[in-house]
């Protein structure tokens, strides 16, 4: 059984992890139809080379890592994958805690420092809009602004 498309796709699963909503994607821009696209699909998942829990661990520690997302932006990209809720509660919860806080501290005490504000309160407005921006909840930026003020 070999479906047309497959081995093409096969190769665009083993680049890296994909979820099967951007498979589906593929699929449709390789100008499959339905049918074909679901038994690519499967077959893709029944090989394990699509497997939604290892994407969304890998995608949530890639972008908290490498390009400082916090956990809210990671929720909500996860989301418009249409990665199942559970599997994207088991993916946030495998970045480590310390090293996401650092991470945190870090970024917001670089972007305070170039910041030019001579206003206090704007000051902190413009490093809020930069960490919501960058996925952090309130909560976070709340904490991590008293640490850097209370320095």
């Amino acid at each position: 059984m070999n479906e047309p498309g497959y081995e093409k796709l096969l190769r665009w699963c083993t680049y890296r992890d994909r979820c099967i909503h951007e498979t589906q994607l593929k699929c449709k821009e390789l100008g499959l139809d339905e049918e074909q696209t679901e038994k690519i699909i499967s077959r893709l998942i029944q090989e394990n080379y699509l497997n939604e829990k290892r994407f969304a661990t890998q995608y949530a520690l890639s972008k908290s890592a490498i390009k400082k997302w916090g956990r809210q932006k990671i929720l909500y990209e996860l989301k418009r994958k249409k990665i199942d809720p559970e599997i994207i509660e088991i993916a946030l919860s495998e970045i480590d805690e310390t090293p996401y806080q650092d991470t945190l501290y870090l970024l917001a005490q670089k972007k305070w420092n170039s910041l030019k504000e001579p206003l206090l309160a704007k000051k902190k407005l413009k490093l809020r809009a930069y960490l919501l921006q960058k996925g952090y909840s309130n909560q976070e930026i709340q904490t991590v602004l008293k640490k850097l003020i209370n320095k």
